[in-house]
Order: C-alpha cells, then sequence, then structure tokens
C-alpha cells in the first residue's frame, strides 16, 4: 500500500482507513510507516480486529501517529492478543493528542487487564479537546 501510493501522496493525505482483514501481521509494519509519512493526517480509522496482529505491531503504528494534527481515530484491535502493552502505549499517545475530538477504541476480546484499561483512562484524560469517545472493553481479562 505505501510502497504503491508513493511517498508524496501519503505526504499529503488527511485521512487514511485500513479496513481489509491483516492476513499478514507484518503488513502492519507497511502501513504504520506509511501513516508516519502522513504529516496533515487529521482522521486516521484502522480495522485490524479479529487478526493475528500482536503488541509489538499495534505500539509500533501507535507510535507512527501524527498527534499532534489527528483530530479524529477509529482504532478497532477487538479479537486479537493484544495486551496492556499495547494499552499503556495506546494512553500515552492519545495522552499527546491535543486536537483530538472523535474517537472510536475497540479493544473488546483481547488480552486487556484493568490496568490496561486505566493506562487509556489516564491517557484520554488529556485530551482536552475530546467531545465524543466509544470506547469497547468487554470481554477482556
Amino acid at each position: 500500500l505505501a510502497q504503491v501510493a508513493g511517498p508524496t501522496l501519503w505526504a499529503r493525505a488527511t485521512k487514511v482507513t485500513a479496513q481489509e482483514p491483516l492476513s499478514d501481521p507484518d503488513l502492519c509494519w507497511s502501513i504504520s510507516d506509511a501513516i508516519g509519512g502522513c504529516q496533515q493526517l487529521s482522521e486516521l480509522n484502522l480495522y485490524w480486529q479479529d487478526s493475528s496482529i500482536a503488541d509489538s505491531h499495534v505500539t509500533y503504528c501507535l507510535g507512527k501517529l501524527p498527534t499532534q494534527v489527528l483530530e479524529s481515530t477509529t482504532l478497532s484491535f477487538g479479537g486479537t492478543a493484544v495486551s496492556d502493552v499495547t494499552a499503556a502505549v495506546l494512553g500515552n499517545v492519545m495522552g499527546t493528542c491535543k486536537n483530538l475530538q472523535f474517537a472510536q477504541l475497540a479493544l473488546h476480546d483481547t488480552q486487556l487487564t484493568d490496568t490496561g484499561g486505566r493506562a487509556v483512562a489516564l491517557g484520554l484524560q488529556k485530551c482536552s479537546a475530546l467531545q465524543h469517545l466509544d470506547l469497547r472493553l468487554f470481554g477482556t481479562l
């Protein structure tokens, strides 16, 4: 995806939606690198639920988010093996999204515990512009 579109196109992108099932979790690396090149990205939607992605894939992707300009995001990792490791990084990243107004976070049916849920909540508390939050944490440990 990133190699086909080229870096110039990605740099101008303001909205990215990745909805395809990840049959190859290593595709996360390429998509994450492409997202990191989107300096004007205000909306990001990742639907990677029910796949074999792991904490390492998700935390790498989260580290690439353009947090200074992001206004809206849907991050769907439900039905995966992500754990409190992902939740800690997600909380830290969300805490730096000063312009975030809409967040939909689907972390249901994962390996998250109360510790991970608290990490996400602490990060979201720092999102002073947040107006809409849809947080799905059912079916966790």
